[in-house]
């Protein structure tokens, strides 16, 4: 009977210490863990809101294939005439877009021509826009500077940018 009855107490000893233990590696080693890695799922999802930002407004720079190639001195207006379209396409009103003085271009062969643009537009059509520059057909351009203003006042909460970007000529 004493044996029944000790075994028992082991038992609901053991129940309480596995418990215990339990308790301690929650409050000791599991909290803290899930609280680390909340604030690291913070931190993450700020970067992954920052990079997608980044990755939609990257243009393409890859590889010259046949598709892209530069584009002759002559093609220039027609190239501009592209980009306008594509910027009507995308919801982007271009306010004025022209060329600078041509350069040669650092580290592949042949010339970029600068090319000025000032557009208004809401901020996601303006990324949309950003990011697609490397889809337009038989050109290659990269963005070599960006400007973005807020229009004070504006009830659609557009944007004023400033966009130069190269367009790769023959050399």
């Amino acid at each position: 009977m004493n044996f029944i009855i000790i075994k028992r107490h082991r038992v609901f000893l053991s129940l309480i210490f596995m418990t215990f233990l339990g308790l301690i590696f929650y409050i000791f080693l599991y909290n803290p863990l899930i609280e680390d890695i909340n604030k690291n799922r913070k931190l993450c999802d700020t970067y992954l809101d920052k990079l997608s930002f980044l990755s939609s407004t990257v243009v393409f720079q890859g590889n010259i294939g046949e598709a892209k190639q530069p584009i002759s001195e002559e093609n220039i207006t027609w190239a501009m005439g592209k980009i306008s379209q594509y910027g009507k396409i995308k919801r982007v009103d271009i306010l004025s877009i022209g060329t600078r003085e041509m350069e040669s271009a650092k580290g592949v062969p042949g010339k970029v021509a600068p090319i000025d643009i000032k557009v208004v537009s809401t901020y996601e059509d303006f990324a949309v826009f950003l990011g697609g520059l490397k889809d337009i057909d038989k050109i290659i351009l990269t963005v070599r500077s960006l400007k973005i203003n807020l229009i004070d006042k504006d009830p659609q909460n557009r944007i004023q940018a400033n966009i130069v970007l190269d367009l790769y000529i023959k050399g």
